[in-house]
């Protein structure tokens, strides 16, 4: 009797064991499919089964947690926080989270007009899902560094320093061909103070060399050759400093003055002047000729204007202007010949005077857990120690 009273009072104990245990088992698998389900991003089904928790076990702390945080991967911002608000209540430790940091971000994200509700997807890589929440997008991830774009005074800065940069090499290269020109002028004329003393020079030479000369002429000839020698290396040594050469020129024209003056040839002077002259008088001449030519009543019977063997009156002038200038320029051409073969034929000088050269790692799963089985390894919180 006692044996049998022994077993049925063991067998009662096993079966309110097991009916215990029964739904401590069926929960602890909902806990793994809830789990897995965050774990691959499957927010409705983990929704549906955290209700069906919830329902029975109103007062989990862990359960209302982990749904805030399928609300938060949602992307409704309010729903979550509501749920943390409820877990705060019930564990007031706030031992139903692992991840601090995820728990403070919850509660204090910020709804924004572009937040919307994620459509659940399938199963996905975690950083997929990184990549299309847009909880995560706003509020887990850092945002890219980015390059920030010019404001407006710094674009009027950069083009007033182009401006500014154009500005000084223009005057740079502009100086420096001003300088060039100038350093150009000094040695062309540094070149015709010598040409002009070597010119004297030559006079001299001719001078003693001319049998008609008596020695006193020619004592005078080189005393005066000389003189200017003198003064064209006076005026050369102030060269560098000059601004202005029309002193210059003027010295250098009176040494060639007498230089041909002592050879018995024509000043260049005077031989320039002459030219011109020359030129004058043929312009002169031109005009006449175009005002013959196109005077009213030459030759009637060719109307006013018009003679025989002529052509109209513009055609006249034309050709009396081209002739005028041929003219000029065959008699301006003849001289400087004529000059150029009397400076060879005497010293080969070739004298010129006026040469113009020049979605699973921010999961919290909880603390620890005597079983291991929800730790996801730091990556996701799904709740603290224990049941729901």
């Amino acid at each position: 009797m006692l044996k049998r009273s022994t077993f049925f009072k063991t067998l009662s104990g096993a079966c309110l064991a097991l009916s215990l245990a029964l739904p401590l088992a069926a929960f602890a698998g909902a806990k793994e499919d809830i789990q897995a389900d965050m774990r691959a991003g499957r927010w409705d089904q983990a929704e549906q089964r955290l209700d069906a928790v919830i329902s029975q076990h109103p007062d989990s702390a862990v359960a209302h947690y982990w749904l805030a945080q399928v609300k938060f991967k949602q992307g409704y911002i309010d729903a979550a926080q509501a749920e943390v608000r409820r877990a705060h209540e019930i564990d007031p430790s706030d031992k139903f989270a692992g991840d601090k940091a995820l728990l403070n971000r919850i509660e204090h994200a910020k709804v924004s007009a572009s937040t919307a509700p994620v459509v659940s997807e399938p199963a996905q890589p975690a950083q997929d899902r990184e990549a299309t929440s847009p909880v995560l997008a706003q509020s887990s991830l850092p945002a890219p560094p980015h390059a920030a774009e010019p404001s407006g005074s710094h674009m009027l800065l950069w083009v007033i320093l182009v401006m500014v940069g154009l500005g000084l090499l223009t005057w740079r290269l502009t100086r420096k061909r001003e300088l060039d020109n100038v350093q150009q002028e000094k040695e062309r004329w540094s070149g015709e103070i010598k040409d002009a003393q070597k010119d004297l020079g030559d006079a001299i030479a001719a001078s003693d060399a001319n049998p008609q000369n008596s020695p006193e002429v020619k004592l005078a000839n080189y005393d005066r050759a000389k003189k200017a020698q003198a003064d064209l290396a006076a005026h050369l040594g102030t060269l560098a400093q000059r601004q202005d050469y029309n002193e210059t020129a003027s010295l250098v024209m009176r040494a060639r003055d007498i230089a041909a003056d002592i050879r018995g040839e024509e000043k260049p002077s005077l031989r320039a002047e002459r030219m011109e002259q020359e030129r004058m008088a043929a312009m002169a001449e031109a005009q006449a000729r175009q005002n013959m030519m196109g005077g009213p009543g030459y030759g009637p019977a060719y109307g006013p204007g018009y003679g025989p063997g002529h052509g109209s009156g513009v055609l006249g002038t034309v050709a009396a202007v081209g002739a005028g200038m041929a003219l000029g320029s065959l008699l301006s051409g003849s001289a400087e010949a004529g000059t150029h073969r009397v400076r060879r034929e005497d010293n080969d000088n070739g004298y010129q005077p006026f040469d113009d050269r020049g979605a699973g790692s921010d999961l919290d799963f909880g603390g620890s857990d005597s079983s291991g089985s929800w730790d996801s390894g730091g990556g996701v919180d799904t709740g603290g120690s224990g049941d729901f």
